[in-house]
């Protein structure tokens, strides 16, 4: 052992692959015991280990985020993670409840259901569930949502499973809000590391041969023809007026406009008649003096947007004082929308070249069921019109599923999609060749025994794109390869809405973190030219972990292994032009790598970890010099006691509310005598920590509701507002899930040094 007094460290040199071992031991779980075996299933090895590390995540963070490609079996991984709890319920878009009913019933894992929707509608009671798996978890990306914080309070206390292959929709802030859901506000300083070692991300390269999905096939796109006297039309409607209390955002109605155009002429009509319908309404009550709100105005509107006989004295409370809308305005607006109908009906229906080309699909793949997808029902219904004369359409929307026979349940059409019920005897009548669909089933269904699926519009995301594909490239599925066809958007109307430049950028966001999915390799529509293929932070993290493995398995069995109570150090010879270090830290939510490479750089990033690992990875043993392992430590030590003083100064009681209750902890204190102060110091430092005990959001959301309360307390003794505040956040009831959080403070565990 050597001890150097210059940064006071007490180290042991051991061989390369002893330290390398006790890296990789304490980084990765402890060896896989769970059983393949799910209730009926089977589970695939990528399953398996899957459920290995996502239980060691969620033990370590109380919460884990599962975000492997479409079509790799996420449903069974996150039921065989809830067989290690008590009691579990799921958290998923109403439109998935049989799914996971049926799942679940295979599994033999009992659950409870609570739908997207019913959150969003009504709060409910605190559950005793210690398991949240929330499935299709970008519906909670946004923190400002009711089914966001009803989720957060209702799973105060649970552990949380978040499942989505596409976690990232639009911006960063999105999967900052899914992890706050059991981080709390510590998701607001998530590094790159943190994220990564949180994910479970695996793509098609991790699933053996014989379980691979069919390989997804290059798109073949097709543009429709614009019209630009059309254009020009939606770019002359005049603004509409705004509702009592409302307001008009001209250039996003503008864009949506053009958008509803790009996917067909009926998503426009549809969209153009109801907003004269709205028009004519709001112009009735203003005849009749009247101004109102968006509630009052729906009194005039029935189905379909047609409009009815309504008393505006009688329906509207407040007047229009000083003519605050004028009628001239609102006829300008009622004439420019009449206007751009009449173009859109003088111009040629690109409507039916949509249809010709499915026919011509249907064709062309005769014996293959096909899907085809838009986000707007007025598409779908008007395309199921022109091929009714063809057996084997059907539509199903949010209004529900018909054929040419008449109507159809959700549940018979997708039983002929779902490849493990497919084989169910169908007659002739309700046999399905093409299923014309809305969104509402691209996310968390099955539809693999289709093999062709069809893009009728460009969705606002990248991320719809991958989740269309993904319904028919699944595992279980009896096609070798699936076939993608779309329309893209006019060229006139992509110049002027730009959709396709900001599905790119959305790319780059989401491929930065995750990387590219096999689903949309080949997807040249949303790349731009030279976009570099760089590895993402996902998978930089899931190569380092194959290294580890390595480490672990290189090691002899007979290797000394390092001394559990003393900084490792190992200096290694290999080809740099100046040295570099890993260190593995103890943190307080687990053992983290830290790599030094070069003067200056010292990161946690997955990329320079990787790096730094990988190098040290070669070479041979050499004899250490004791200046460079000192100064290693020193700086390894310096970033300790940087990251030490973050987090006491960026402490999680952030908020309006909690930094407001700290400030009048601290005025408590200097309003009282001096000879009191010791005594005061004391139950404020007892009353920080239990402000700075809460994780999950919805013990930040509860506790800014209780720090309000105690605001409100006037007290003329400072002391006596400490003990009830003291008091009163004892009673707290914080997240009471046992957490293996490791070390509880800032350390280093082990080192290897390059040079």
């Amino acid at each position: 052992m050597a001890s150097r007094s210059a940064v006071h460290c007490h180290y042991v040199i051991r061989p390369a692959a002893a330290v390398r071992a006790h890296i990789a031991r304490v980084l990765l779980p402890p060896p896989n015991e769970h059983s393949p075996l799910l209730g009926q299933l089977t589970l695939q090895p990528h399953q398996l280990l899957g459920v290995h590390r996502l239980l060691d995540v969620i033990k370590r963070h109380g919460g884990a985020l599962l975000a492997d490609e479409v079509g790799l079996g996420k449903t069974y991984t996150a039921l065989a993670v809830a067989r290690h709890f008590n009691r579990v319920d799921i958290a998923a878009p109403a439109t998935l409840r049989a799914m996971w009913h049926e799942a679940a019933s295979r599994a033999d894992i009992p659950m409870e259901f609570v739908s997207c929707e019913s959150l969003s509608r009504s709060a409910s009671d605190e559950s005793e569930a210690d398991l949240v798996i929330v499935d299709e978890a970008h519906w909670f990306r946004n923190r400002g949502t009711n089914r966001y914080r009803r989720l957060a309070q209702r799973y105060r206390k649970a552990a949380f499973l978040l499942l989505s292959a596409t976690p990232l929709h639009n911006r960063p802030a999105d999967l900052t809000a899914l992890f706050a859901l059991f981080l709390g506000r510590r998701a607001d300083r998530l590094t790159p590391h943190d994220v990564a070692s949180m994910t479970v991300r695996r793509g098609r390269s991790d699933v053996p041969a014989e379980a691979l999905p069919p390989r997804v096939m290059p798109t073949e796109w097709r543009r429709i023809r614009s019209c630009a006297r059309l254009v020009d039309a939606l770019r002359a409607v005049e603004p509409p007026i705004p509702v009592r209390e409302g307001a008009v955002a001209m250039a996003l109605l503008r864009l949506t406009w053009l958008h509803r155009l790009s996917s067909s002429h009926a998503a426009l009509r549809a969209t153009l008649k109801r907003l004269l319908s709205r028009a004519l309404a709001l112009l009735d009550a203003v005849n009749a003096g009247r101004y109102p709100t968006a509630g009052e105005l729906r009194a005039w509107l029935v189905a379909d947007d047609t409009i009815q006989l309504a008393f505006p004295e009688l329906v509207v409370h407040a007047s229009n004082p000083d003519h605050a809308i004028s009628r001239v305005s609102i006829e300008a607006h009622i004439a420019s929308v009449r206007a751009a109908i009449t173009v859109l009906d003088s111009v040629p229906n690109q409507d039916d070249k949509r249809a010709t080309f499915l026919v011509r699909l249907m064709r062309r793949f005769a014996e293959a069921r096909i899907v085809a997808f838009s986000q707007y029902d007025a598409t779908v219904t008007a395309l199921s019109r022109r091929l009714r004369r063809f057996a084997g359409v059907a539509v199903l929307s949010a209004k529900g599923g018909r054929i040419a026979s008449g109507r159809i349940s959700r549940r018979e059409v997708l039983q002929q999609f779902d490849a493990a019920t497919a084989g169910r005897s169908v007659s002739e009548a309700t046999r399905i060749r093409i299923l014309l669909t809305t969104d509402l089933l691209s996310e968390g269904v099955n539809l693999h025994n289709a093999q062709v699926v069809v893009h009728l519009d460009i969705p606002w995301t990248v991320a719809r794109l991958e989740q269309r594909v993904g319904r028919l490239s699944r595992i279980g599925s009896p096609h070798e390869s699936v076939h993608v066809f779309g329309f893209a958007p006019p060229r006139a109307l992509e110049l002027a809405q730009r959709t396709l430049t900001r599905l790119r950028l959305k790319w780059r966001a989401s491929r930065r973190r995750f990387g590219e999915s096999a689903l949309l390799l080949d997807e040249a529509i949303v790349k731009s030219r030279g976009a570099k293929g760089n590895r993402s932070h996902a998978e930089a993290a899931e190569e380092l972990r194959r290294l580890l493995v390595d480490w672990l398995g290189s090691a002899r069995s007979d290797s000394p292994g390092p001394h559990a109570a003393a900084i490792v150090a190992y200096v290694k010879c290999v080809d740099l032009s100046h040295p570099i270090a890993l260190a593995l830290l103890r943190t307080p939510s687990g053992p983290a790598l830290l790599a030094l490479d070069g003067a200056h750089e010292m990161t946690t990033h997955p990329h320079v970890v990787l790096r730094v690992a990988q190098h040290l990875s070669r070479g041979k043993d050499a004899t250490s010099e004791h200046g460079t392992v000192a100064v290693a430590v020193q700086r390894v030590r310096r970033y300790l006691a940087r990251r030490r003083g973050e987090e006491a100064a960026g402490a999680d009681v952030a908020g309006a509310a909690n930094g407001a209750l700290l400030a009048r902890i601290a005025q408590s204190i200097t309003r009282l005598p001096r000879s009191r102060r010791p005594d005061a110091v004391r139950q404020a430092a007892s009353l920080r920590a239990l402000i700075g005990n809460a994780r999950s959001a919805g013990d930040h959301a509860l506790l800014a509701e209780k720090a309000g309360r105690l605001l409100e307390i006037e007290a003329s003794d400072p002391m006596r507002w400490l003990d009830i505040a003291r008091s009163e956040m004892a009673s707290f009831d914080y997240q009471s899930l046992m957490l293996d959080r490791g070390a509880q403070s800032w350390g280093l565990d082990a080192i290897l040094i390059g040079i």
